[in-house]
This record gives structure tokens, C-alpha cells and sequence, in this order.
């Protein structure tokens, strides 16, 4: 089977096809076609080194962790899935493959009337959105939220679980996010590059989330969070982004042991039979290797919405 990653770290044009024999499942593993899997920003950071002294990776080393496909091949030990379903899987790497085996923590079977490039596009962003909400962050009942970088993928889904939940929501991202923004029921959209044109947002927030990847929100989030409030970081807050100016509780989203993907599937298979879900998916790829490239040049560039690459679809 055909499969793409790196041989070393480096620009996207380091990306390069290998032939692997097709995977064959353990006892309690299914083997998986995949439909389409999604480009993440973290898959262009693993790409660039920029994690190699936190997470070693074995060269040569297939990319990817977020993909959708049908099962093909069932363990004898699997007893909630059979050949035919379809699937949502989070890994830790493969999933830029034609096929790959997986064990049933990490699959979510595919909700009814989920695109498959949208259900691609869901594990990480969903698995992250949710633990932020559920497991990092103190929310009361009243509480107004605020969200930076609400365009993207983890924002926005943060931003369907508050309007959801019955808060008010605060949005602040780049103006051409302004019409997904009201699609997704952003109660205030705050544009930072059109400063002038807005009603007041500064203080307004109890929780805020800074849902921008490398964290740099040129202290968007500090203004927006009341004082002592709270402001939930993916990434550790970036040196000399926060001022001794106000007083608020900081955040980070980490890793922790106990959390299991198990819990966000869950969760995000009942919101998705209740409400439909909303992820912006700028562009669709063909699995090439100069596709793959131009989607992580695109990465690193600026991108709108989620980039998924169509495999056996």
C-alpha cells in the first residue's frame, strides 16, 4: 500500500511516498480503508522538529492522526463493529495511509449524515475542544465566554458547546471569519483587524480560550478575560504575551493520563444526533505526494479551514 511521511525533519517538500505492506489486525484491532484523512497544524509541526524534544519519532515516519474509513477486516476479540461499518479514528501517526489497524478506544463509528471530509476533520480539534471544556476550565452556569481564534477548528467547535450549553459567547478572530462566525451562533464577533468598527469587548469574558495553535494572540485574550477570570492556553502562554496588568488564572491544556478519547466520542456522537455540527472545510486534496505538499505549504502559509486529502472515497 501507498503511505506518506518524512525521512527527516524539514520544510513540506521533505514529504515524500513509501510502499508498506497493507497492516494486518491483532486480536482486538479492526483494519481500516481510509476514506480521507485531515491535515492538522501539529502534523506540520512533527514535520518541522519542532516537538523532537518532547516526542522522539522513528524515521521513516508516516504522518497523520485524524481519518475516517471503513473497516474491511475485523479481530476475533472485536464484538462492537463489524466488516462494513464506518469509522472515525484518532492515532498517534499513520494516518496519511491506504489502510491502517486500530483498536476500539481510539474509533468513533461515524454519526448519520457526517460528511466523511468533516468527520475527518473532527478527532483532534473534537478531542481537544472537548477536554478543555470538560476538564480544564471552571464554568459556572452564567458565565460569558470568550474565544480567540473562534475561525479555526478548535474555536469553533468550543463555540458550539458554550451556544449549546446556554452561554454567551464572545468570538474574536479576523474579519473574513465574520460570516461563519453568525453560522455557528456567535452571540459578539469582534474582528482584531477592524478595531474601530465594534462595540466594546475588552473585560467582558469569565473563561476565555486561546484556541490559536502557537498560542501568539497578541494579549487578545488578556483583554478579553475579566479580572480574575480565566484563560485556557493549548500551548503554554508565549513570553512577554501576558502583562502583570490584570489579574486572571491561567491554564494549560496538557496531557493527562486518565483522559481517554473514549469520553469525547461520546460526547461528540450525542451533540452530533442533537445539533449539526459545523466545521470549516477550506479544501479537499487527492492523496499525491504534490498534493500533500501543497496542503502543508499551505499550512504553513495561512489557511481558512480544515484540509482534508480524499484517499479511497
Amino acid at each position: 500500500m501507498k503511505a506518506f511521511g518524512i525521512q527527516n525533519y524539514g520544510p513540506p517538500r521533505v514529504i515524500e511516498a513509501f510502499t508498506k505492506d497493507e497492516p494486518i489486525p491483532k486480536d482486538n484491532q479492526v483494519k481500516i480503508k481510509v476514506s480521507a484523512f485531515a491535515i492538522n497544524p501539529y502534523d506540520a509541526a512533527l514535520r518541522r522538529g519542532d516537538f523532537k524534544n518532547e516526542r522522539q519519532v522513528k524515521f521513516p515516519f508516516i504522518l497523520g492522526s485524524d481519518l475516517v474509513g471503513q473497516i474491511v477486516e475485523v479481530g476475533p476479540a472485536i464484538q462492537n463493529y463489524q466488516v462494513g461499518d464506518f469509522v472515525i479514528d484518532h492515532r498517534s501517526s499513520g494516518a496519511y495511509s491506504e489502510y491502517v489497524t486500530a483498536g476500539p478506544a481510539k474509533l468513533m463509528p461515524l454519526p448519520a449524515g457526517l460528511p466523511l471530509d468533516k468527520a475527518a476533520s473532527l478527532p483532534t480539534p473534537g478531542i481537544a475542544a472537548f477536554q478543555a471544556w470538560h476538564n480544564f476550565a471552571t464554568i459556572t452556569p452564567d458565565a460569558v465566554i470568550g474565544i480567540v481564534g473562534v475561525g479555526g477548528a478548535v474555536g469553533s467547535l468550543l463555540a458550539q458547546i458554550a451556544h449549546h450549553a446556554g452561554h454567551r459567547v464572545i468570538g474574536i478572530a479576523n474579519s473574513r471569519h465574520h460570516d461563519f462566525a453568525q453560522k455557528i451562533n456567535i452571540d459578539q464577533f469582534a474582528a482584531y483587524d477592524q478595531p474601530s468598527t465594534q462595540q466594546p469587548w475588552q473585560d467582558q469574558a469569565d473563561v476565555v480560550f486561546n484556541a490559536i495553535f502557537s498560542g501568539a494572540d497578541h494579549r487578545l485574550s488578556e483583554q478579553l478575560v475579566k479580572p480574575d477570570g480565566q484563560v485556557i492556553y493549548f500551548n503554554a502562554p508565549v513570553e512577554n504575551d501576558v502583562s502583570a496588568e490584570k489579574s486572571f488564572n491561567q491554564t494549560i491544556v496538557g496531557y493527562r493520563p486518565e483522559l481517554k478519547d473514549k469520553a469525547a466520542f461520546d460526547f461528540w456522537s450525542q451533540f452530533i444526533s442533537e445539533h449539526p455540527l459545523e466545521l470549516a472545510v477550506q479544501r479537499t486534496f487527492k492523496f499525491e505526494q504534490d498534493a500533500i505538499i501543497d496542503a502543508h505549504q499551505l499550512i504553513e502559509d495561512r489557511h481558512e479551514g480544515k484540509l482534508v486529502v480524499w484517499v479511497n472515497a
